[in-house]
């Protein structure tokens, strides 16, 4: 069962073309996708059923290749998911005024680069 917030994370990641399904188990609340990979998990972990933190995270199985393969790997799922994160920053920081708001340079960093991300995405589907 979800809460609103978790609801609207799933929406926006959707907008932006990423079908995320929630699972919660012993204290744990993620956003998982499907990479279409099985050697590959990509999923959000939050803080907390409310959502108050997050981090996308990517894991691979061993597979015997060399670090540098797995590196790569990792970086191309992050940014073919980051969408997902993106979607949670937009939600979670909804309210959020710019800067100067009380979050530090890193956290307004990151609430414009999700906000630039979905209304670069509007504006190319309005462009259609």
């Amino acid at each position: 069962m979800t809460n609103p917030t978790i609801d609207a994370i799933i929406a926006k990641a959707a907008e932006a073309g990423v079908e995320a399904r929630y699972w919660e188990k012993g204290g744990k609340f993620r956003l998982y996708v499907d990479t279409g990979r099985r050697d590959a998990k990509v999923f959000l972990e939050l803080d907390d059923a409310e959502a108050s933190g997050a981090a996308l995270k990517v894991f691979i199985d061993d597979c015997g290749q060399a670090p540098a393969w797995y590196a790569s790997q990792k970086k191309a799922l992050q940014g073919r998911f980051m969408p997902l994160f993106f979607a949670y920053v937009v939600i979670r920081y909804a309210d959020t005024a710019a800067a100067p708001n009380g979050y530090g340079p890193d956290i307004n960093a990151m609430i414009d680069e999700a906000r630039a991300f979905f209304a670069a995405r509007s504006a190319n589907a309005e462009g259609e």
